[in-house]
C-alpha cells in the first residue's frame, strides 16, 4: 500500500470527525507497516536457505506458511510495530 492510497482511502472518512479519521488513518498505517515492513521480514526469514528440516511445516507449512505470517505481521504491528505506526500517523497528520 501506497501513501497515495492510505490518503485516498482516509478521504472516505467523515471530514468532521477528527477521531474517526485519527482512527482510521491508525488502521491504514498498521496495515502499511504490517504489510511492507514485518510482512517482507517474514517472507524473506520463511525462505532462508539456513532453516532447519526439523522444524519445517511440512505440506501444512508449504500450504499455510502465509497465510500465518500475513496474521503474525499484522499481530506484530499492533504489538511491537506500534512505535513506527504511530510515528506514520505523526506525520502524515502534520
Amino acid at each position: 500500500m501506497n501513501p497515495s492510497t492510505l490518503i485516498s482511502a482516509l478521504n472516505g472518512a467523515a471530514p468532521n470527525s477528527a477521531t474517526s479519521r485519527h482512527a482510521q488513518l491508525e488502521k491504514q498505517a498498521g496495515n502499511l507497516v504490517a504489510q511492507t515492513f514485518f510482512g517482507t521480514l517474514l517472507k524473506q526469514m520463511r525462505e532462508s536457505p539456513f532453516k532447519d528440516e526439523m522444524f519445517s511445516g511440512g505440506r501444512g507449512g508449504e500450504a499455510f506458511g502465509s497465510m500465518y505470517d500475513q496474521h503474525l505481521a499484522e499481530h506484530m504491528s499492533r504489538g511491537v510495530g506500534r512505535k513506527l505506526v504511530n510515528s506514520i500517523v505523526k506525520r502524515l497528520e502534520a
